[in-house]
């Protein structure tokens, strides 16, 4: 029961966290289109579960598992990577990919 309280406690913060990195991603995927419609839609989609009057726990459980639907089948997500002619940009950039990522699943896991 305490790990539920907990968790309750902490839905607020992790659903604005989850929020803000679905808003990161958004831009990524207008930043480097085309052939990023497809993940765009879906984050559109996140980003309404997350928005939405439903409470804090029911929407980051809808939106986890629509962002899970992201790594099913291949062509999924993980293949996404953001280019730059500089090798050291590009590093960058996807290390700082990663960790939106990262902060949209820890955020959003039950």
């Amino acid at each position: 029961a305490l790990e539920a309280d907990l968790a309750d406690a902490q839905a607020p913060g992790r659903r604005a966290a989850a929020a803000d990195a679905v808003g990161k991603l958004i831009q990524i995927m207008l930043d480097y289109g085309p052939g990023t419609q497809t993940w765009y839609l879906k984050l559109l989609d996140i980003r309404d579960a997350l928005a939405s009057d439903a409470s804090d726990e029911a929407a980051l459980r809808d939106a986890g598992e629509m962002f899970a639907t992201f790594y099913h089948g291949g062509r999924n997500f993980s293949d996404f990577y953001i280019p730059d002619e500089d090798y050291e940009a590009q590093a960058r950039k996807n290390r700082e990919l990663s960790d939106i990522v990262r902060t949209l699943r820890e955020a959003t896991r039950s």
